[in-house]
């Protein structure tokens, strides 16, 4: 594990998953909504994606009617769908 730096950004989650299901919305849904690829939705939730485009992020907190500090939190990346 690496040391701690003061400068470095504890790790983030996106808690697209959890959102996406308190909204009712399948992938699918939510990939519609946001303009972006059904994939790119598997692969945030299943936490395979380790870098998003600020205009994705935009764009799915406006499908989702949440502010960005609502969809990010600190902690760990879940990955495996976990």
């Amino acid at each position: 594990m690496a040391p701690n730096h003061p400068h470095l950004v504890p790790p983030i989650r996106i808690r697209l998953r959890e959102l996406r299901e308190a909204r009712g919305l399948t992938q699918k849904e939510l990939s519609a909504h946001a303009g972006t690829s059904e994939s790119a939705i598997v692969k945030l939730e299943r936490g395979e994606t380790v870098r998003v485009e600020l205009a994705t992020l935009e764009r799915l907190c406006a499908a989702l009617s949440v502010e960005p500090g609502e969809m990010i939190v600190r902690g760990s990346v879940q990955r495996g769908g976990a």
